[in-house]
């Protein structure tokens, strides 16, 4: 899901450029949002698809980690 990368590359950016967040922050984000991106797509969705249920479906499996 190309858009979904995107996207969060632009999240990421605007963090970077406009909040001025460390670059230690910004790569923990984006080894957040990489693994996050991944179960999106692992599940065929889009950021736009995502709901509660998908927000606690993917919680569940980080605890299970």
């Amino acid at each position: 899901m190309r858009t979904n990368q995107r996207l969060a590359q632009l999240w990421l950016d605007a963090l970077a450029t406009e909040l001025g967040a460390a670059a230690g922050t910004i790569n923990t984000y984006t080894d957040d949002l990489n693994c996050y991106l991944t179960w999106l797509s692992e599940k065929s969705l889009g950021l736009d698809d995502v709901g509660l249920e998908q927000v606690r479906d993917y919680i569940a499996g980080l605890d299970q980690r």
